[in-house]
């Protein structure tokens, strides 16, 4: 009677373990219902969909950009002679003459930031990806 149970018992394991690898699994988003993942026979197949991908992390004045022009460009662009950065319409207007001057060579006399190290390239970036998206507020 053991050795019979103990039969059975390896029999349904490996219909089992037989049975879920054979089986589709999809995980869907919450939101569009989109099939982000397939599993089928222990391989992952992606499906992504490309607009969700590119909405993840868009850069915006408010949220990415005006933090550094607080930070780097403060102490000259507060108004006065210079343009205000810390005005969106301002900022979006001299963000291509920027991104020049800030990839110039600290000797040179439009280099910004004024009397301040250069910006990395990944900070640079920022502003240049600002553009690209449009200009979110």
């Amino acid at each position: 009677m053991k050795i019979s149970t103990t039969i059975i018992f390896i029999c349904s394991f490996i219909f089992i373990i037989a049975a879920c690898s054979q089986s589709k699994k999809q995980v869907t988003t919450p939101t569009d219902n989109k099939v982000l993942t397939k599993r089928t026979n222990d391989t992952i197949t992606l499906a992504v969909n490309t607009d969700t991908l590119n909405n993840i992390h868009k850069i915006s004045y408010t949220k990415d950009v005006r933090p550094l022009v607080m930070e780097y460009c403060g102490p000259c662009h507060t108004g006065g002679r210079n343009s205000d950065l810390h005005v969106y319409e301002e900022c979006k207007e001299m963000n291509d003459d920027n991104i020049i001057r800030m990839r110039l060579p600290v000797d040179d006399s439009e280099f910004m930031p004024v009397r301040r190290a250069p910006l990395s390239d990944s900070l640079i970036n920022i502003f240049v990806q600002w553009g690209k998206d449009g200009y979110l507020k």
